[in-house]
């Protein structure tokens, strides 16, 4: 069937000598300003499925492709128009230089886009699947699978007549959206169905895998929105924007810079992408709006029926917020699912039901910081002392010192009593253990104060945000001193941000480096928007909308910073201990006794250069030890010390690196150090957990179409099961890109009025038989809590807000090596979930949320202390 359909690919000819050129004329690693020109084409004809994007090589060269389905524009039309955005990208980017310079090396760049080669080639959608050179397949399919479902009529959903229509994905294609429609509590919102082509590992065919969200637009004015974010508007036009371009309906995407936020600087107005109206202009484009914040202002009056249509996009943490989730019923996910089983039946097979390996099973060694787990001990004696045993563990039995530094009074209070009352559930009336010492102290007001910036000062604004940091960091260093542990303590401290009226001037860096010199563990949270009242009688007020989210984030801070932070990982009892757990997924007494649980994963990081910071690609693993004990292992920071230890000592490495120099760890030496690893472990009973999504960029074997069972390729070795009896290992796949599969049951006539379908996967593991693979293949889907509304809802505030509570994607799971791969998938399963999370799951294996959370905690400290390089 896919012969019969075809795709439209137009290859640049200038596009990597643009490059080039940009190199050349900075002296630097430049690249040019590509993006304004595929949104100015993207928005002159949205018959495009997306601008020039890399898919591949050609020989030794770079391919750049520009996708389209049945219509595209012509090609003296993209000639043109690339001469328009080389004549704006060079004035903009290299005025400093002299004009008769640029224009000679330049002239190489003219003469390619003048020669548009071959023009726009046909390719049958089944060649471009069969072509595994080129990266095309990946927004080709899904987009002509998208263009199909929408132009096969409406559906009914909920109800409710859909209308469908297509929307810009950027590289990744299009995707299928719904007309807007308003929810029965107020908002709009849109269903959004996404595409992708997809391969498992040991199998050749691919997969379409279609994930549904819920896509919310903003219908009040946009008050604030998310640090280091761009906003985005969707632009549906009424009309063309230039006659002679090809028009639909297709939403396009809008980029905004410099989004509002509570306390943003005049000068600091939000805008188009720089260069793209002026791009329109000399492209002789009919007027558009220039100017985002009256949309941004009032969102609700540019939807007129017969003009330019713009919708602001709502993401998790704007305000106002949105009164919708971002997920459906499981009423509502069946429905679209049939309804997209009926349309597409002449092109895409289902795959069968995947079965249930198995139900509900959960770590009960975890169980004792869970307030919705049923296996925890219901005596409160009894669940605050094997929390207080956790703790102890965690801490190598040395005693703790935990400092609340408040600037208000009431955040004092709520801090004791999240720490005292709910986490560590000493009633009023009885003391606090010895070996658990809290000090609580406000904070001087010399130090509750943002940043202070030198305007006199010759360097970059990145290096005035840096010196002010230093000097802050040192007046806070001496405060924290005073209140530091003894050598045998172990000192977390818990503080409340001062106001600040930035990110720019926020102290919160400063004071995380104060803390690290001191070697302290630092959590901070900004200032009550409730009061303390609320916060200990949340039955009373659990409908006031700033104490469920002040409730929320008191909780989860608390908790980041006494379990996460200590790495705790367990609460035992004679019945409930880490071994019981992996005894209970299926391993032998002998082995789950001692059995050690290894996380794997590399932390990687674009270069930061407002912030004069490196790239980062660091490999760090967690391990798990039998008795609770968290430890980790990071090349050139530490070999196998206990989780706090290693944050500090990261922390340290990273504030002592060169600015704006990469932290940088070579394949040959990750190569090493994971040769060194498996070393380690190969007398004892061990489970490698391999987050492949990370790993997969420098470590080839990692990739779908390179896995083999019962083998390890690590450069030039061949590790093989044999020769490591006491190892099992497990690829594991998060969902990423749509990489994994979102589910919907199939009994419908048993669940869908009561969304028991939920019920039934939570946290459940699956098996799939469709792989058709020597490897086995597992999907987990986590937990969902029913606790009380007040709690549930403030836990959805809660870090890794790439879950979504109510339509959970599933974590892929593939035994690689071991004589035991179907306990390894089950302790993988198991292993979901961190103490310091009260509802729901982590996205990835505890050890490896670890890893990433430790990493990404330090990350801001990167080059902070050397800046002896001169700025200007």
């Amino acid at each position: 069937m896919l012969e019969h359909f075809g795709v439209h690919l137009f290859t640049s000819s200038w596009r990597s000598e643009a490059d080039n050129l940009a190199k050349q004329l900075a002296g630097s690693e430049k690249r040019a300003k590509t993006n304004f020109f595929n949104q100015a084409i993207l928005s002159l004809s949205p018959v495009l499925v997306h601008g020039f994007r890399f898919t591949g090589y050609e020989g030794d060269t770079r391919l750049y492709q520009m996708l389209a389905l049945e219509q595209y524009p012509g090609e003296t039309l993209v000639k043109s128009l690339a001469k328009h955005w080389a004549d704006v990208w060079l004035e903009s980017s290299f005025s400093n230089l002299p004009s008769q310079q640029v224009a000679q090396q330049s002239q190489k760049l003219y003469d390619l886009i003048e020669d548009t080669g071959k023009g726009w080639v046909e390719k049958s959608a089944l060649d471009a699947l069969n072509d595994n050179k080129n990266g095309i397949r990946y927004s080709a399919l899904p987009s002509l699978i998208a263009a199909r479902f929408a132009s096969n009529g409406s559906s009914v959903i909920n109800g409710r007549k859909i209308k469908w229509g297509l929307i810009q994905q950027g590289d990744n294609g299009l995707a299928v959206v719904s007309n807007p429609q308003t929810s029965e509590l107020g908002g709009t919102f849109a269903y959004l169905i996404r595409f992708s082509l997809q391969y498992q590992p040991g199998n050749r065919e691919p997969w379409i895998h279609a994930s549904l969200t819920c896509q919310r637009y903003m219908d009040k004015a946009f008050e604030s929105g998310n640090k280091d974010r761009n906003a985005t508007i969707l632009l549906r036009l009424s009309r063309p924007l230039h006659r002679e371009w090809a028009h639909n309906q297709t939403l396009v995407r809008l980029p905004v810079w410099k989004v509002p936020r509570k306390a943003m600087k005049n000068d600091d107005l939000p805008r188009f992408p720089d260069g793209f109206h002026t791009l329109l202009d000399r492209a002789q484009a009919r007027e558009i709006l220039r100017d985002p914040l009256p949309i941004l202002n009032t969102p609700h009056l540019f939807r007129q029926e017969g003009e330019d249509n713009y919708f602001v996009l709502y993401a998790e943490g704007y305000e106002p917020t949105h009164p919708l989730g971002n997920g459906f019923s499981a009423k509502e996910r069946t429905e679209i699912f049939r309804d997209l089983e009926v349309k597409m039946e002449s092109i895409l097979t289902p795959g069968n039901a995947i079965p249930l390996f198995r139900g509900g099973i959960e770590s009960r060694a975890l169980a004792a910081w869970k307030n919705t787990e049923k296996k925890a001990p219901k005596d409160p004696s009894q669940k605050q002392e094997l929390r207080l045993g956790a703790l102890r563990s965690a801490a190598n039995h040395k005693p703790m010192r935990i400092l609340l530094a408040w600037v208000h009074e009431d955040m004092g209070k709520s801090m004791h009593h999240f720490l005292v009352n709910r986490y560590l559930m000493v009633e009023k009336s009885k003391n606090i253990p010895e070996d658990f010492e809290i000090i609580s102290v406000q904070i001087p007001d010399v130090l509750c104060r943002p940043l202070e910036i030198d305007e006199t000062s010759d360097l970059s604004k990145a290096g005035k945000r840096l010196e002010a940091e230093q000097r802050m960091s040192g007046e806070w260093q001496k405060f924290l001193h005073q209140y530091k542990g003894t050598n045998e303590q172990r000192t977390l401290a818990w503080i409340e941000l001062p106001s600040f009226v930035s990110d720019f001037t926020s102290p919160h860096t400063a004071i995380r480096m104060a803390c690290i010199k001191e070697g302290i563990a630092s959590q901070m949270i900004n200032k009550l928007r409730s009061k303390y009242d609320y916060l200990i009688d949340m039955g009373r007020y659990n409908r006031v909308s700033t104490a469920i989210y002040d409730f929320g984030r008191l909780y989860n801070a608390c908790g980041d910073l006494i379990l996460r932070q200590m790495g705790v990982a367990k609460g035992d009892t004679k019945s409930s201990s880490l071994p019981d757990d992996y005894k209970m997924a299926g391993f032998v007494p002998e082995i789950a006794q001692n059995l050690v649980v290894i996380g794997l994963t590399v932390f990687k990081n674009n270069q930061d250069n407002y912030r004069g910071r490196g790239s980062v690609n660091l490999p760090i693993a967690i391990r798990l030890l039998a008795n609770g004990r968290v430890e980790a292992k990071i090349p050139s920071v530490c070999d196998w010390v206990d989780y706090f230890e290693a944050t500090i000592e990261l922390g340290k490495t990273f504030i002592k690196n060169q600015r704006r120099a990469s932290f940088y760890i070579e394949p040959p030496v990750v190569f090493d150090f994971i040769r060194e690893l498996i070393a380690q472990h190969r007398e004892v009973p061990s489970l490698l957990m391999l987050d492949a999504y990370k790993l997969r960029t420098g470590w080839k074997s990692m990739k779908v179409e390179e896995l083999q069972q019962d083998k390890l390729v690590l450069g030039g070795d061949i590790l093989e099961s044999v020769s490591m009896p006491n190892l099992n290992v497990v690829w594991v796949r998060q969902h990423a890109d749509g990489e994994t599969p979102q589910y919907v049951a199939t009994n419908e006539h048993v669940w869908a009025n009561a969304n028991d379908a939920d019920r039934i996967a939570h946290a459940s593991l699956f098996e799939d038989t469709d792989a058709n693979s020597k490897l086995r293949h597992f999907f987990s889907v986590g937990r969902l809590d029913n606790n009380n509304k007040a709690d549930q809802s403030a836990m959805r505030h809660e870090e890794g807000n790439e879950m979504n509570f109510r339509n959970q994607q599933m974590l892929e799971i593939v035994p690689v090596m071991g004589n035991q791969s179907e306990a390894a998938a089950v302790v993988t399963h198991m292993l979901r979930s961190s103490p310091a999370w009260n509802i729901g799951n982590t996205a990835l294996p505890y050890p490896i949320h670890l890893g990433n959370t430790m990493v990404d905690d330090m990350l801001p400290l990167l080059g902070v202390e050397d800046n002896t390089e001169t700025e200007s």
